[in-house]
């Protein structure tokens, strides 16, 4: 299907996990946004072994979250 005029589609979002391919960016300069487990090991994905998991059980943890999502898209 063709995108429709004068709108901006977006067709993926992953709001709760990190890409493929970043998993050390984020261990490296983002860790405190990513979920932990018990062991205090990040949390990965078991279907997306490359993707950790965000963690976003505070209120304030989204917001930090957030403008990370506004480094790397532009609407």
């Amino acid at each position: 299907m063709a995108p429709a005029p004068g709108f901006y589609n977006i067709f993926y979002v992953n709001g709760f996990q990190t890409q493929p391919g970043e998993h050390d960016l984020w261990l490296r300069q983002r860790r405190d946004l990513i979920l932990l487990g018990s062991d205090s090991r990040p949390l990965i994905d078991e279907n997306r072994p490359d993707e950790l998991i965000v963690d976003t059980s505070t209120a304030a943890k989204p917001t930090p979250f957030a403008c990370v999502i506004g480094e790397t898209v532009s609407i």
